[in-house]
């Protein structure tokens, strides 16, 4: 219901981003030198979708509304 409420108020899939920081590797501590790129995260919000029961643009689809017993125009 808070993908409905966010696509309601005119939220895409393209509003799913992260802070640039993110990118940045850090030099030390135990995750020194990794690091996500912008490609990456494309790549996984797309997995997350997909688990999401949402189509490629970040919406639910039909079917997963109807597994939710949700009514809701697209």
């Amino acid at each position: 219901m808070g993908r409905l409420f966010l696509i309601r108020e005119g939220f895409t899939a393209a509003d799913d981003k992260l802070s640039a920081r993110i990118y940045h590797r850090l030099e030390e501590g135990p995750i020194a030198g990794k690091g996500l790129t912008p490609e990456d995260l494309e790549h996984w919000l797309g997995v997350y979708y997909q688990r999401m029961g949402w189509d490629e643009g970040g919406r639910p689809t039909a079917d997963s509304l109807n597994k939710l017993d949700l009514e809701y125009k697209i």
